[in-house]
């Protein structure tokens, strides 16, 4: 019986602790704004818009690229928003053991991916013929904006 009850109060635990999903989240330094749709507190990063703060350019990250991508090879990262394509040219970067391929390719903050990215409802991005789609709600962009120009953001 104790032991049906040690199974039940792991598997009751193991279900909380993997309930955890992604969620956009907007952080700045002073030096640096990133826009982030991973889980908290977490390595778990699926895409992300960053900049350093008072320079006009940002840069789209997307991580667990499938596919093959060597060190520092260039591609094209689509972009769809809600129906409206965009083309992005990326590097790749490859962790020391080969095993996860991030892309990051730069926008300038007048693209129109930027505002596309305000007022859409979900994301796609097609590398290598792999496409991964992302909900834009709770996505803060004005608020990554703003952070990006030196505006202080509360």
């Amino acid at each position: 019986m104790r032991l049906i009850f040690v199974i039940f109060a792991l598997l009751a635990t193991a279900s909380t602790s993997l309930a955890q999903e992604r969620e956009w989240t907007l952080n700045a330094s002073d030096k640096e704004a990133f826009l982030v749709f991973g889980v908290p507190d977490t390595d778990d990063v699926g895409l992300s818009f960053w900049c350093e703060i008072g320079t006009n350019k940002f840069s789209v990250f997307v991580n667990n690229i499938a596919g093959r991508l060597k060190e520092g090879q260039s591609t094209n990262m689509s972009i769809e928003i809600d129906n409206r394509k965009f083309s992005v040219k990326a590097k790749a970067a490859v962790d020391k053991l080969g095993l996860s391929k991030s892309l990051e390719g730069q926008i300038p903050s007048n693209s129109p991916i930027l505002k596309a990215a305000e007022n859409g409802s979900n994301l796609k991005t097609t590398i290598l013929n792999h496409t991964n789609t992302y909900p834009l709600i709770d996505a803060d962009f004005t608020g990554l904006l703003r952070s990006c120009a030196g505006d202080a953001v509360n």
